[in-house]
């Protein structure tokens, strides 16, 4: 399968079955804004690895969201990928401070075959709800700790 079909293939799952707008970038990777969450983006390797899907859910948190610092937050991202299933966060520090991301990862079909449409657009809800549920779970954690911190 090429890049260019199953990104087509990810495009109509997310447009015609979650009525998203979809875009497609350079390296084939196809990027989508649910109303309630926020952008998505679907990383795919059509040509090493068309069964494997990962959902990524960029910097759903920064340093501007919570008064504590990488020491403190870091903590909590580790608790968090301990209890949440399936979905993942790490934290990228930069010159002004750090983002938080989140990302799902999963096998949809034999080695070297593309995953069925059907089969997608099962999968990728479910998946869309345990990254949502990773960034809350972060979230109210931080949030907790500091009321925490100022008590």
């Amino acid at each position: 399968m090429t890049s260019t079909s199953l990104s087509q293939l990810y495009q109509r799952v997310i447009e015609d079955h979650m009525g998203l707008l979809t875009r497609v970038d350079d390296d084939g990777d196809v990027h989508f804004r649910h109303p309630e969450y926020g952008h998505f983006y679907i990383a795919l390797d059509a040509e090493r690895d068309p069964e494997y899907l990962s959902i990524c859910y960029p910097n759903f948190m920064s340093e501007e969201s919570t008064p504590l610092g990488v020491a403190e937050v870091l903590p909590l991202i580790n608790q968090t990928n301990r209890s949440c299933k399936a979905a993942h966060a790490w934290l990228v520090e930069h010159a002004g401070g750090f983002r938080i991301s989140g990302s799902v990862g999963c096998f949809l079909a034999a080695c070297d075959q593309a995953p069925s449409a059907g089969l997608i657009q099962v999968v990728l809800p479910r998946n869309l709800a345990a990254l949502r549920h990773l960034a809350r779970t972060v979230q109210q954690a931080c949030q907790e700790q500091a009321a925490a911190s100022t008590h």
